[in-house]
């Protein structure tokens, strides 16, 4: 697994964590919000009925009255048993699976058809008999509500889990290409490197194939240091330290031939606005992607306009069509072209310019076009 692949599992990892323990924190607050209110809503109606019990005991027809009183709540999922002494005057409560009701204790059981919510209270019959009430209300419904409330927030969890995974992923994939070509391109000169050491070290080679040697290990440290140029030029990009200054065009590009003698330069500007680093930087990636094909570069610089030209050079439209999207390109799709390219249009861009290839039929050529504004 690749490095960006492990910090972003190890960043999904721990945004799913805070995710789901957010939703799990939510849910049990708002069970335990919900279980108090019907706890004191149930704690007061249990308060009056035992006032209505009181008074319906000093009436004549209390039995009756009772089950009818008794039938009334029942039907609003509420139920109640009165006991005189042993005596039950009424008895409405479901059976319970757990042990019996326990006076001055608020406990939530289970019977067949569901969950209750039970109260116990006693108070003295003219002050010469034990009279004992039970109350229970049927709580499904929060219940229910919690467990519609579990599978919403899941769903929800999900789906922006799922949205934060992908934005990641291509976030963390974008940041880490540019990183992922640059180590790529630094695995061959590096391995050219080694061989050519081994095998002046170990082989019995003439002073002439010594030379030729070394004069690929100098060429291939030299392209060691434009890589490690660019890996320099991001943490630029990076740290925001943008200067938009005037450069003075020619020395610029007598600095661009410096580096490759062969490219021949027609320039009619006197300055261009920008960071002259991270410029020089859009140049050699240009030109070190271009050269492979060939060596008949020309660049023509002409009011905000740089062309970049290549007779030897093709590019094919789907190709084409990654170069001036910007996109990611797969690496058995770079074949020399494409290499820093993200890097060349995030220049461009903080220069609020335009980075395009253009390439007509098989050897015709290609141009690359930079425009910047006025």
């Amino acid at each position: 697994m690749r490095l960006w692949e492990k910090n972003y599992v190890l960043t999904m990892t721990i945004i799913l964590l805070v995710l789901y323990g957010s939703m799990l924190f939510v849910l049990n607050y708002s069970f335990r919000f919900n279980l108090e209110r019907v706890c004191e809503q149930g704690m007061q109606t249990e308060q009056s009925i035992l006032y209505s019990v009181k008074s319906l005991l000093n009436e004549d027809g209390e039995h009756k009255k009772l089950k009818l009183y008794s039938e009334v709540l029942e039907k609003q999922g509420i139920f109640f048993a009165v006991y005189k002494g042993q005596e039950a005057v009424t008895d409405s409560l479901p059976v319970f699976e757990a042990p019996s009701l326990s006076e001055g204790k608020v406990q939530m059981l289970r019977a067949v058809d569901g969950r209750y919510l039970c109260f116990a209270d006693t108070f003295m019959y003219q002050d010469i008999e034990k009279v004992s009430v039970y109350y229970a209300e049927k709580v499904d419904d929060l219940y229910k509500n919690h467990q519609r409330q579990s599978y919403l927030l899941l769903v929800i969890s999900t789906f922006i889990s799922l949205i934060i995974a992908a934005i990641l992923y291509f976030v963390m994939k974008k940041i880490y290409y540019p990183i992922n070509n640059i180590a790529h391109e630094l695995r061959t000169p590096l391995t050219s490197i080694q061989g050519y050491a081994q095998y002046i070290l170990f082989g019995k080679v003439s002073e002439e194939d010594i030379q030729y040697a070394c004069a690929r290990i100098n060429e291939e440290t030299g392209y060691i240091n434009e890589v490690i140029e660019r890996l320099l030029v991001m943490e630029h990009i990076k740290d925001g330290k943008i200067s938009l200054e005037k450069i003075d065009a020619v020395a610029f590009f007598e600095k661009v031939k410096a580096h490759y003698p062969s490219v021949i330069i027609d320039n009619t500007m006197d300055t261009i606005i920008g960071d002259e680093t991270l410029l020089l930087c859009l140049f050699m990636n240009l030109l070190s992607n271009t050269r492979r094909a060939g060596e008949k570069i020309t660049i023509t610089a002409h009011g905000g306009e740089i062309n970049i030209c290549n007779e030897d050079d093709y590019i094919d439209k789907a190709m084409l069509r990654l170069l001036n999207g910007n996109r990611a390109i797969p690496k058995d799709r770079i074949q020399g072209k494409g290499l820093g390219v993200s890097l060349c249009h995030e220049i461009v861009k903080l220069h609020r310019g335009t980075l395009r290839y253009e390439s007509q039929e098989e050897g015709e050529g290609v141009r690359i076009t930079i425009t910047f504004p006025d």
